[in-house]
């Protein structure tokens, strides 16, 4: 019986890996078809590394084979993914000094980890403790999302973004 549960569960991690390369072939296309998207080297291991240190949580699987293979952010969704530094800036900088404001707030959760900006302080956030589960942050109030970072990728693959003011997602509009 235990044999059984095993192969099942070996079976369901290689689904989930092959997921994550197709998804993560699929935002590499998205992002190329972009025409707003900037180009960054992506970053090594030791530099998610570090900023896993600096945060002191690791970040989703998917995110860092984003910054590692496809860009150090600058694509994406709102005003794109940040990077770490030396890639992408959001309003607040790249991904560590978007971290520490955030961090700053009376209303920070740890595990919480801003990667997308909307502008106006508002801001997409992973919960690098919760299943990289969406919270959205509009100007200091924080609100869970019923949706992860990979749903989030694979709806922005699709043409879709979340409407920052209710969490749904509605069509990009590419004028």
């Amino acid at each position: 019986m235990r044999l059984g549960y095993l192969i099942l569960f070996c079976k369901k991690m290689i689904n989930s890996a092959v997921d994550e390369d197709s998804l993560l072939e699929e935002i590499r296309s998205a992002a190329q078809r972009d025409k707003s998207s900037v180009w960054y080297p992506t970053v090594g291991i030791a530099h998610i590394e570090f900023a896993e240190e600096v945060v002191g949580f690791k970040f989703p699987e998917l995110l860092r084979r984003i910054l590692m293979e496809v860009s150090n952010g600058g694509f994406g969704p709102g005003y794109k993914i940040g990077g770490l530094p030396g890639g992408h800036d959001c309003a607040w900088g790249d991904i560590l000094e978007s971290f520490k404001v955030i961090q700053a707030d009376e209303g920070y959760e740890d595990g919480w980890l801003p990667v997308i900006d909307w502008g106006c302080a508002q801001v997409t956030i992973i919960d690098c403790l919760d299943k990289a589960q969406i919270v959205t942050w509009l100007s200091g109030n924080a609100r869970q999302e019923d949706y992860d970072f990979n749903e989030l990728m694979r709806r922005w693959v699709n043409g879709e973004q979340p409407n920052i003011d209710d969490g749904t997602f509605i069509p990009i509009d590419h004028h």
